[in-house]
């Protein structure tokens, strides 16, 4: 499994992996997972074994840092869930992972699907809605049935979230783990997980903290904007001497994926 920046080919300047120990990622005011239509699921001590430690351990979000070429490599015992029918059914009646798996082409990754109730009415509401009327500012009957269509597909895809976050439950317990609740922060908001969390980190010698207050991510942010404002316009002299200057504050404080990323780059 490639990085963001492997995957993207350098469109996003971030070298991990992300996962949710547990549950589904849930949607927060940072991001919205609502609409992906993937899940991968595999027990972290599998990927432990094959990958090391991760970088941070984090019960909503645990991350591996890889190198710019580097994947992460998935065990076995990995499951993907894709949205569907006919194997949704098995997984929502089965009983054990083996009366809900397929191979895929990969012989070693197992793939099933959730149920998704009515593609067909959820593609019809796409091509209906018309974001230029929605967001138009004015008023009127055309106004007012953007919002019903935009209200009802809203809907679906809540629908079909939920579908795909119970089906991971699951797999989880069918793994033999138990399904916790998401959260921003930790399990559920829980101080008392996050403590623990910070506890077993320390134990098995990796940081625990939030994603976004990290010197990565920081610098993938600096990198993002260093580009956008390019793009607009920006004096490139200027916008080049600004991102030196975060690059020279963050570097001490880099993991070595991000120094690597930054010199394959062409940025130092």
């Amino acid at each position: 499994m490639k990085s963001h920046l492997d995957a993207t080919e350098g469109k996003v300047p971030r070298t991990s992996l992300h996962f949710a120990l547990n549950h589904a990622v849930q949607s927060h005011m940072y991001g919205n997972w609502d609409e992906t239509p993937y899940v991968v699921v595999v027990p972290v001590e599998d990927l432990m074994k094959e990958n090391g430690n991760p970088s941070v351990l984090n019960t909503v979000d645990t991350y591996w840092n890889l190198n710019p070429g580097e994947d992460l490599v998935l065990p076995e015992n990995t499951w993907i869930l894709a949205p569907g029918k006919t194997e949704g059914r098995q997984l929502a009646k089965g009983s054990s992972l083996d009366s809900m798996k397929h191979k895929g082409p990969d012989e070693a990754i197992h793939k099933v699907n959730y149920p998704v109730s009515d593609k067909s009415k959820l593609r019809d509401l796409e091509r209906s809605r018309d974001v230029d009327i929605l967001y138009s500012g004015k008023s009127g009957p055309e106004v007012e049935e953007q919002r019903k269509i935009n209200s009802q597909l809203g809907d679906e895809i809540e629908k079909i979230a939920d579908n795909r976050d119970q089906s991971v439950d699951k797999i989880i317990k069918a793994l033999g783990f138990e399904p916790k609740p998401g959260g921003q922060w930790a399990w559920g908001g829980s101080w008392d997980v996050t403590s623990q969390t910070f506890m077993l980190a320390q134990n098995i010698g990796v940081r625990t903290n939030d994603h976004s207050v990290t010197s990565e991510a920081r610098i993938g942010e600096e990198v993002m904007r260093h580009y956008a404002q390019i793009a607009s316009g920006g004096e490139r002299e200027t916008q080049e001497r600004n991102l030196s200057w975060q690059i020279n504050y963050l570097w001490a404080e880099l993991p070595a994926q991000q120094r690597r990323m930054l010199w394959v780059m062409g940025l130092v």
